[in-house]
């Protein structure tokens, strides 16, 4: 009889082949699935944290950076380069982002401070005036707060019982509590104005109760 025919031979992909430990054939024949598996491995595995490979200490470069695999798939190489390209771009944006807002929120508190300084007499008069009082306070919040403020004026005959106090206090306690005022939209100058009104309505406020 004819000799048997030879064991097919395995066919090369167009980026080659190679063995793995056991000796066995592996083909490396990447396709786009093939790629965006090995891309979407865990980014502990291409960028994880720590620099240095896996096991190994210190280094402050990621080892998949740094490693150079001659038999890496080009398509592989690529979109990996872009990955971390991407992600260094949005590190950077991201960090812009947080000092832009940082630094405007410096300023804000710059400009608050000022002008506190600028309206510190006239709520101090105000304050003193009434002595802490807080149906006085209420009576003449109008000559502190800001042109255009949603306030109602009221009177001494507005305020008799407790109850009225109570809800004129609250509702002049809407009105200035800084974070209402940020909430809205408020100027830096209605913030530095409403912050000590603010904490004057409340000391008068407590007074009452006790």
């Amino acid at each position: 009889p004819p000799p048997p025919p030879p064991p097919p031979q395995p066919t090369l992909g167009h980026m080659g082949s190679r063995n793995d430990d056991d000796g066995n054939y592996k083909s490396s024949t990447s396709t786009a699935a093939d790629v965006s598996a090995d891309i979407d491995i865990s980014d502990e595995f291409f960028f994880g944290g720590g620099g240095g490979r896996k096991g190994e200490k210190g280094g402050g470069q990621d080892a998949s950076d740094s490693h150079v695999d001659e038999n890496e798939p080009e398509i592989r190489r690529h979109l990996r380069a872009q990955r971390l390209a991407n992600r260094d771009a949005k590190m950077a944006a991201a960090l812009k982002e947080q000092q832009a807002v940082e630094a405007a929120e410096r300023d804000t508190r710059a400009n608050v401070a000022a002008l506190k300084e600028q309206h510190r007499a006239s709520i101090d008069a105000w304050t003193a005036k009434n002595k802490g009082n807080i149906r006085g306070l209420i009576v003449a919040l109008p000559q502190v707060l800001w042109p255009g403020a949603d306030w109602k004026p009221m009177g001494v005959q507005d305020l008799l019982d407790a109850k009225q106090v109570r809800k004129a206090y609250m509702k002049a306690n809407l009105l200035v509590h800084p974070d209402k005022v940020r909430q809205r939209g408020g100027s830096e100058e209605q913030l530095a104005v409403a912050d000590m009104v603010f904490d004057a309505l409340k000391d008068g406020w407590d007074k009452f109760q006790h």
